[in-house]
Protein backbone atom coordinates (compact mmCIF):
# COMPACT_ATOMS: atom_id res chain seq x y z
CA UNK A 1 0.00 0.00 0.00
CA UNK A 2 1.54 3.32 -0.65
CA UNK A 3 1.22 6.51 1.14
CA UNK A 4 1.13 9.38 -0.79
CA UNK A 5 -0.35 11.55 1.36
CA UNK A 6 0.34 14.85 2.55
CA UNK A 7 0.90 14.93 6.36
CA UNK A 8 1.36 17.60 9.21
CA UNK A 9 4.38 18.36 10.32
CA UNK A 10 4.82 16.79 14.02
CA UNK A 11 8.66 17.59 14.74
CA UNK A 12 9.96 14.39 12.76
CA UNK A 13 12.63 13.94 10.24
CA UNK A 14 10.84 14.98 6.72
CA UNK A 15 11.56 12.53 4.12
CA UNK A 16 11.57 12.75 0.58
CA UNK A 17 8.90 9.69 -0.10
CA UNK A 18 6.06 12.17 1.15
CA UNK A 19 4.42 15.74 0.10
CA UNK A 20 5.60 18.64 2.50
CA UNK A 21 2.17 20.33 3.46
CA UNK A 22 -0.03 18.87 5.54
CA UNK A 23 -3.99 18.90 4.00
CA UNK A 24 -6.15 19.50 7.12
CA UNK A 25 -4.03 22.91 8.38
CA UNK A 26 -0.98 24.57 7.71
CA UNK A 27 2.10 23.75 9.77
CA UNK A 28 2.08 25.96 12.89
CA UNK A 29 4.96 27.22 14.98
CA UNK A 30 4.96 26.19 18.91
CA UNK A 31 3.25 23.21 21.05
CA UNK A 32 0.98 22.47 17.82
CA UNK A 33 4.24 21.26 16.05
CA UNK A 34 4.18 18.68 18.72
CA UNK A 35 1.66 16.09 18.44
CA UNK A 36 2.91 12.44 18.64
CA UNK A 37 -0.19 10.68 17.30
CA UNK A 38 2.06 7.90 15.74
CA UNK A 39 0.41 6.44 12.93
CA UNK A 40 -2.93 6.53 12.31
CA UNK A 41 -3.82 5.63 9.17
CA UNK A 42 -3.55 8.19 5.93
CA UNK A 43 -3.29 11.59 7.37
CA UNK A 44 -0.78 11.44 10.28
CA UNK A 45 2.36 9.04 9.16
CA UNK A 46 4.75 9.35 11.42
CA UNK A 47 7.65 10.30 9.73
CA UNK A 48 10.22 8.24 11.52
CA UNK A 49 8.02 5.24 10.69
CA UNK A 50 8.06 5.05 7.31
CA UNK A 51 12.02 6.58 6.87
CA UNK A 52 14.44 3.77 4.61
CA UNK A 53 17.26 1.60 6.88
CA UNK A 54 19.69 3.02 5.11
CA UNK A 55 19.93 6.35 7.60
CA UNK A 56 17.89 7.89 10.74
CA UNK A 57 17.43 11.06 12.11
CA UNK A 58 19.63 12.09 15.02
CA UNK A 59 18.09 14.92 15.61
CA UNK A 60 16.14 18.14 14.26
CA UNK A 61 16.42 21.94 14.79
CA UNK A 62 13.38 24.48 14.66
CA UNK A 63 14.68 27.86 13.74
CA UNK A 64 12.07 30.90 13.93
CA UNK A 65 12.24 34.35 11.83
CA UNK A 66 12.74 36.75 15.22
CA UNK A 67 12.40 39.90 13.39
CA UNK A 68 10.86 40.20 9.66
CA UNK A 69 13.18 43.07 8.90
CA UNK A 70 15.90 41.61 9.48
CA UNK A 71 15.05 37.91 8.70
CA UNK A 72 17.63 36.59 11.07
CA UNK A 73 16.83 32.59 12.35
CA UNK A 74 16.26 32.34 15.93
CA UNK A 75 17.21 29.34 17.09
CA UNK A 76 13.55 28.03 18.92
CA UNK A 77 12.99 24.43 19.52
CA UNK A 78 14.65 20.70 18.87
CA UNK A 79 13.86 16.89 18.74
CA UNK A 80 16.41 14.44 19.23
CA UNK A 81 15.65 10.65 18.85
CA UNK A 82 16.97 7.21 20.03
CA UNK A 83 16.09 4.05 17.83
CA UNK A 84 15.81 0.54 19.34
CA UNK A 85 18.38 -2.00 17.93
CA UNK A 86 16.01 -2.42 14.85
CA UNK A 87 15.92 1.26 14.08
CA UNK A 88 12.64 2.11 15.41
CA UNK A 89 12.29 4.76 17.17
CA UNK A 90 12.01 4.81 20.38
CA UNK A 91 12.66 8.49 22.54
CA UNK A 92 11.88 11.73 21.31
CA UNK A 93 13.14 14.04 23.32
CA UNK A 94 11.95 18.31 22.18
CA UNK A 95 12.82 20.69 24.24
CA UNK A 96 12.99 24.84 23.97
CA UNK A 97 15.66 26.88 23.80
CA UNK A 98 15.31 29.35 26.55
CA UNK A 99 18.27 32.14 28.43
CA UNK A 100 19.52 29.40 30.69
CA UNK A 101 19.63 26.68 27.75
CA UNK A 102 17.91 23.76 26.76
CA UNK A 103 14.89 23.29 28.64
CA UNK A 104 13.28 20.08 28.19
CA UNK A 105 9.45 20.32 26.86
CA UNK A 106 7.75 17.32 25.51
CA UNK A 107 8.75 13.45 25.64
CA UNK A 108 7.46 10.93 23.48
CA UNK A 109 7.94 7.32 24.04
CA UNK A 110 7.53 3.89 21.73
CA UNK A 111 7.20 0.77 22.85
CA UNK A 112 6.86 -2.60 20.56
CA UNK A 113 5.65 -5.77 20.68
CA UNK A 114 7.52 -8.29 18.01
CA UNK A 115 7.47 -6.19 14.58
CA UNK A 116 4.24 -4.01 15.89
CA UNK A 117 4.03 -0.56 17.68
CA UNK A 118 1.75 -1.60 20.62
CA UNK A 119 1.72 1.83 22.77
CA UNK A 120 2.94 5.60 22.53
CA UNK A 121 2.93 7.70 25.39
CA UNK A 122 3.21 11.41 25.96
CA UNK A 123 4.86 13.15 28.59
CA UNK A 124 5.30 16.89 29.31
CA UNK A 125 8.34 18.25 31.64
CA UNK A 126 7.46 19.04 35.01
CA UNK A 127 9.84 21.80 36.59
CA UNK A 128 8.93 21.90 39.96
CA UNK A 129 9.50 18.12 40.24
CA UNK A 130 12.22 17.92 37.76
CA UNK A 131 10.55 14.79 35.86
CA UNK A 132 8.57 13.70 33.15
CA UNK A 133 4.71 13.85 33.99
CA UNK A 134 2.96 11.56 31.47
CA UNK A 135 -0.66 13.24 29.60
CA UNK A 136 -1.38 11.07 26.56
CA UNK A 137 -1.18 7.59 25.85
CA UNK A 138 -2.34 5.83 22.45
CA UNK A 139 -2.78 2.24 22.16
CA UNK A 140 -2.54 0.04 19.00
CA UNK A 141 -4.56 -2.74 17.92
CA UNK A 142 -3.90 -5.18 14.89
CA UNK A 143 -5.83 -7.63 12.63
CA UNK A 144 -5.18 -10.78 11.68
CA UNK A 145 -3.01 -10.31 8.87
CA UNK A 146 -1.21 -7.21 10.95
CA UNK A 147 -3.31 -4.03 9.43
CA UNK A 148 -3.64 -1.41 12.14
CA UNK A 149 -7.23 -2.45 13.17
CA UNK A 150 -7.82 0.12 15.86
CA UNK A 151 -6.09 3.58 17.63
CA UNK A 152 -7.14 4.42 21.43
CA UNK A 153 -5.96 7.29 23.14
CA UNK A 154 -6.23 7.84 26.68
CA UNK A 155 -5.50 11.48 29.25
CA UNK A 156 -3.78 10.88 31.99
CA UNK A 157 -5.90 11.95 35.38
CA UNK A 158 -3.71 11.13 38.29
CA UNK A 159 -3.77 8.62 39.33
CA UNK A 160 -5.51 6.84 36.34
CA UNK A 161 -5.95 7.04 32.46
CA UNK A 162 -8.90 8.14 30.93
CA UNK A 163 -10.43 7.09 27.67
CA UNK A 164 -10.58 10.05 25.24
CA UNK A 165 -10.85 8.65 22.01
CA UNK A 166 -10.34 6.40 19.69
CA UNK A 167 -10.08 5.64 15.65
CA UNK A 168 -11.03 2.64 13.89
CA UNK A 169 -10.17 1.01 10.30
CA UNK A 170 -12.26 -0.50 7.79
CA UNK A 171 -10.69 -2.05 4.42
CA UNK A 172 -11.12 -2.90 1.26
CA UNK A 173 -10.85 -6.04 -0.82
CA UNK A 174 -7.74 -4.81 -2.03
CA UNK A 175 -6.83 -4.33 2.02
CA UNK A 176 -6.29 -0.67 1.32
CA UNK A 177 -8.08 2.03 4.12
CA UNK A 178 -11.67 2.49 3.21
CA UNK A 179 -12.94 4.23 6.26
CA UNK A 180 -11.13 6.03 8.91
CA UNK A 181 -13.57 6.32 12.03
CA UNK A 182 -12.90 8.59 15.31
CA UNK A 183 -15.28 8.41 18.25
CA UNK A 184 -15.02 10.27 21.44
CA UNK A 185 -15.60 8.53 24.74
CA UNK A 186 -18.97 9.56 26.17
CA UNK A 187 -18.42 10.11 29.83
CA UNK A 188 -22.04 10.06 31.07
CA UNK A 189 -23.40 7.31 28.85
CA UNK A 190 -20.45 5.36 29.74
CA UNK A 191 -19.81 4.42 25.58
CA UNK A 192 -17.89 5.50 22.81
CA UNK A 193 -19.72 7.79 20.23
CA UNK A 194 -19.11 8.36 16.54
CA UNK A 195 -17.41 11.83 15.93
CA UNK A 196 -16.05 11.98 12.28
CA UNK A 197 -14.68 9.81 9.69
CA UNK A 198 -12.78 9.85 6.48
CA UNK A 199 -13.82 7.97 3.42
CA UNK A 200 -11.20 7.13 0.49
CA UNK A 201 -11.50 6.43 -3.07
CA UNK A 202 -8.35 4.59 -5.16
CA UNK A 203 -7.07 4.60 -8.24
CA UNK A 204 -5.78 2.16 -10.73
CA UNK A 205 -2.49 2.53 -8.83
CA UNK A 206 -3.69 2.15 -5.33
CA UNK A 207 -3.10 5.63 -4.93
CA UNK A 208 -5.65 7.63 -3.00
CA UNK A 209 -7.35 9.69 -5.55
CA UNK A 210 -10.34 10.85 -3.03
CA UNK A 211 -10.91 11.47 0.47
CA UNK A 212 -14.04 12.96 2.63
CA UNK A 213 -14.36 14.02 5.86
CA UNK A 214 -17.60 13.53 7.17
CA UNK A 215 -18.88 14.72 10.77
CA UNK A 216 -21.55 12.55 12.69
CA UNK A 217 -24.73 15.26 13.92
CA UNK A 218 -26.85 13.62 16.81
CA UNK A 219 -29.80 15.67 16.13
CA UNK A 220 -30.25 13.89 12.68
CA UNK A 221 -28.63 10.63 13.87
CA UNK A 222 -26.62 11.14 10.24
CA UNK A 223 -23.02 11.68 8.53
CA UNK A 224 -22.86 15.20 7.15
CA UNK A 225 -20.21 16.22 4.75
CA UNK A 226 -17.90 19.22 5.99
CA UNK A 227 -14.43 18.63 3.08
CA UNK A 228 -13.42 17.07 0.43
CA UNK A 229 -10.03 16.27 -1.13
CA UNK A 230 -9.36 15.24 -4.69
CA UNK A 231 -5.70 14.04 -5.38
CA UNK A 232 -4.09 14.65 -9.11
CA UNK A 233 -0.96 12.85 -10.07
CA UNK A 234 1.44 12.26 -12.84
CA UNK A 235 2.53 10.23 -15.27
CA UNK A 236 5.58 8.80 -13.05
CA UNK A 237 2.74 8.37 -10.46
CA UNK A 238 3.72 11.29 -8.26
CA UNK A 239 0.96 13.49 -6.65
CA UNK A 240 1.04 16.86 -7.84
CA UNK A 241 -1.63 18.81 -6.57
CA UNK A 242 -4.59 18.51 -4.13
CA UNK A 243 -7.70 20.19 -4.68
CA UNK A 244 -9.71 20.55 -1.24
CA UNK A 245 -13.32 21.36 -0.97
CA UNK A 246 -15.97 22.58 1.45
CA UNK A 247 -19.41 21.37 0.92
CA UNK A 248 -22.41 23.77 0.81
CA UNK A 249 -24.93 22.61 2.01
CA UNK A 250 -27.72 24.98 0.72
CA UNK A 251 -26.46 23.99 -2.70
CA UNK A 252 -26.26 20.22 -1.87
CA UNK A 253 -22.58 20.59 -3.56
CA UNK A 254 -18.89 20.74 -3.37
CA UNK A 255 -17.33 24.05 -3.94
CA UNK A 256 -13.07 24.81 -4.08
CA UNK A 257 -11.53 25.85 -1.06
CA UNK A 258 -7.72 25.29 -2.03
CA UNK A 259 -5.23 23.68 -3.89
CA UNK A 260 -2.11 22.21 -2.88
CA UNK A 261 0.86 21.89 -5.34
CA UNK A 262 3.55 20.09 -5.01
CA UNK A 263 7.00 20.42 -7.19
CA UNK A 264 9.52 17.83 -7.71
CA UNK A 265 13.52 17.75 -8.42
CA UNK A 266 15.53 15.48 -10.86
CA UNK A 267 15.64 12.88 -8.45
CA UNK A 268 11.56 12.72 -8.01
CA UNK A 269 11.98 13.88 -4.21
CA UNK A 270 9.62 16.74 -3.21
CA UNK A 271 11.40 20.05 -3.69
CA UNK A 272 8.32 23.23 -3.34
CA UNK A 273 4.93 22.55 -2.09
CA UNK A 274 2.30 26.00 -1.97
CA UNK A 275 -1.01 26.47 -0.64
CA UNK A 276 -3.50 28.96 -2.84
CA UNK A 277 -6.62 29.71 -1.79
CA UNK A 278 -9.46 30.38 -4.03
CA UNK A 279 -11.46 33.42 -3.61
CA UNK A 280 -15.25 33.87 -4.29
CA UNK A 281 -14.44 35.10 -7.64
CA UNK A 282 -12.53 31.83 -8.04
CA UNK A 283 -8.87 33.55 -7.91
CA UNK A 284 -5.95 31.86 -6.59
CA UNK A 285 -4.61 33.59 -3.46
CA UNK A 286 -1.05 32.41 -2.19
CA UNK A 287 -0.60 31.54 1.47
CA UNK A 288 1.92 29.17 2.40
CA UNK A 289 5.09 27.31 1.30
CA UNK A 290 7.59 24.98 2.17
CA UNK A 291 10.92 24.45 0.46
CA UNK A 292 12.78 21.04 0.92
CA UNK A 293 16.84 20.95 -0.22
CA UNK A 294 18.39 17.72 0.56
CA UNK A 295 22.12 16.08 1.31
CA UNK A 296 24.49 13.61 -0.82
CA UNK A 297 22.62 10.72 0.45
CA UNK A 298 18.82 12.05 -0.52
CA UNK A 299 17.98 12.36 3.47
CA UNK A 300 16.12 16.37 3.64
CA UNK A 301 18.89 18.70 4.78
CA UNK A 302 16.31 21.55 5.89
CA UNK A 303 12.80 22.83 5.25
CA UNK A 304 11.86 26.13 5.20
CA UNK A 305 8.47 27.14 5.49
CA UNK A 306 6.89 30.74 4.25
CA UNK A 307 3.75 32.99 4.30
CA UNK A 308 2.79 34.82 1.44
CA UNK A 309 2.92 38.60 2.39
CA UNK A 310 0.17 40.63 0.29
CA UNK A 311 2.19 43.67 0.79
CA UNK A 312 5.49 43.04 -0.74
CA UNK A 313 3.84 40.43 -3.06
CA UNK A 314 6.41 38.12 -1.79
CA UNK A 315 7.24 35.20 -0.12
CA UNK A 316 8.26 35.63 3.80
CA UNK A 317 9.99 32.94 5.79
CA UNK A 318 9.02 32.04 8.91
CA UNK A 319 10.59 28.71 10.00
CA UNK A 320 13.01 26.77 9.24
CA UNK A 321 13.67 22.50 9.98
CA UNK A 322 17.44 21.82 10.15
CA UNK A 323 17.61 17.35 10.79
CA UNK A 324 20.95 15.53 11.39
CA UNK A 325 21.06 11.73 9.78
CA UNK A 326 23.38 8.60 10.73
CA UNK A 327 24.18 5.95 8.87
CA UNK A 328 21.77 2.84 9.79
CA UNK A 329 24.44 -0.18 9.72
CA UNK A 330 23.14 -3.30 9.77
CA UNK A 331 26.19 -4.51 11.72
CA UNK A 332 24.96 -3.23 14.67
CA UNK A 333 22.21 -5.47 14.90
CA UNK A 334 25.03 -8.20 15.26
CA UNK A 335 26.48 -9.44 18.61
CA UNK A 336 29.70 -9.01 17.93
CA UNK A 337 29.49 -5.27 17.03
CA UNK A 338 32.40 -3.46 18.88
CA UNK A 339 31.99 -2.32 22.51
CA UNK A 340 31.91 1.54 23.32
CA UNK A 341 34.85 2.31 25.70
CA UNK A 342 35.62 5.86 27.27
CA UNK A 343 38.77 7.66 28.62
CA UNK A 344 38.31 9.90 31.33
CA UNK A 345 38.96 10.53 35.15
CA UNK A 346 36.63 8.74 37.46
CA UNK A 347 36.44 10.29 39.99
CA UNK A 348 35.38 12.88 37.83
CA UNK A 349 36.71 16.69 37.47
CA UNK A 350 33.80 19.28 35.79
CA UNK A 351 35.61 20.42 32.72
CA UNK A 352 37.70 17.43 32.17
CA UNK A 353 37.50 16.16 28.25
CA UNK A 354 35.88 12.75 27.47
CA UNK A 355 37.15 10.68 24.84
CA UNK A 356 35.31 7.37 23.55
CA UNK A 357 36.23 4.75 21.43
CA UNK A 358 34.16 3.07 18.69
CA UNK A 359 31.59 6.23 18.26
CA UNK A 360 31.06 6.70 14.38
CA UNK A 361 33.00 10.16 13.09
CA UNK A 362 30.20 11.91 11.63
CA UNK A 363 27.27 11.04 13.83
CA UNK A 364 26.08 13.21 16.16
CA UNK A 365 25.87 11.75 20.19
CA UNK A 366 23.58 13.44 22.55
CA UNK A 367 25.28 13.09 26.27
CA UNK A 368 22.47 13.07 29.02
CA UNK A 369 23.79 13.20 32.67
CA UNK A 370 21.34 11.71 35.30
CA UNK A 371 21.33 10.85 39.02
CA UNK A 372 20.76 7.89 40.68
CA UNK A 373 17.03 9.05 40.94
CA UNK A 374 16.74 9.61 37.26
CA UNK A 375 16.55 13.29 36.96
CA UNK A 376 18.16 14.55 34.29
CA UNK A 377 21.22 17.44 35.21
CA UNK A 378 23.19 17.80 31.82
CA UNK A 379 22.58 17.16 28.50
CA UNK A 380 24.54 17.95 25.35
CA UNK A 381 25.74 17.32 21.85
CA UNK A 382 29.06 15.92 20.30
CA UNK A 383 30.28 14.97 17.09
CA UNK A 384 31.83 11.18 17.57
CA UNK A 385 35.44 11.71 16.02
CA UNK A 386 35.72 14.95 19.00
CA UNK A 387 36.14 14.98 22.40
CA UNK A 388 33.42 16.33 24.57
CA UNK A 389 33.43 17.49 28.49
CA UNK A 390 30.32 18.27 30.94
CA UNK A 391 30.65 22.31 31.57
CA UNK A 392 27.39 22.57 33.88
CA UNK A 393 27.91 22.88 37.90
CA UNK A 394 26.89 19.49 39.44
CA UNK A 395 27.39 18.60 43.53
CA UNK A 396 29.34 15.93 43.81
CA UNK A 397 28.02 12.20 44.28
CA UNK A 398 27.32 9.37 41.64
CA UNK A 399 26.02 10.12 38.47
CA UNK A 400 25.04 7.91 35.36
CA UNK A 401 26.54 9.30 32.21
CA UNK A 402 23.90 8.11 28.94
CA UNK A 403 25.65 8.16 25.37
CA UNK A 404 23.36 8.28 22.57
CA UNK A 405 23.54 8.31 18.97
CA UNK A 406 21.63 6.95 16.38
CA UNK A 407 21.44 3.27 17.08
CA UNK A 408 24.72 3.69 19.64
CA UNK A 409 23.87 3.47 23.56
CA UNK A 410 26.54 3.76 26.44
CA UNK A 411 26.23 4.33 30.01
CA UNK A 412 28.92 4.99 32.87
CA UNK A 413 28.70 5.55 36.63
CA UNK A 414 30.64 8.35 37.21
CA UNK A 415 31.97 9.83 40.74
CA UNK A 416 31.67 13.38 40.16
CA UNK A 417 33.81 15.55 42.47
CA UNK A 418 34.41 19.15 43.73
Amino acid sequence: MKFRHPISLVKTCIIASVALLPVGGLAQTGTDLFQGSGFTGLRHVDINQITTTDYLCDSSYFYLIDDTVSNDWVLNERAIYAYDNRGRESIRDIAVLKEEGWVPKEQIRSIYNSDFLNTRREYSWDNRASQWVPHTRHSYDYNYIGLINEIQTHGFKDPEWIAESKTNYTYNTEYLVEIESQYVWDIELNKWSPDSRNLFEYNNEHDVSKEVYQVWVDSIGEWVNETSEVYIFDDANNIISTIIRVWDELQSEWVNNSVIFIEYNEEGQPQRSAVEAIDLDNNAVPELSNLAKYDNEGNVDHLVTSHWDDNSGTWGMYQKQVNFWSEFLYGNLDGNTNEISCVFSNPYSIGLPWYCRSLKPDVVYTLRVYDLYGRTFYSDQFLGSSTFRVTQHLEPGYYIFEITGGLDKHFEKVYVKR
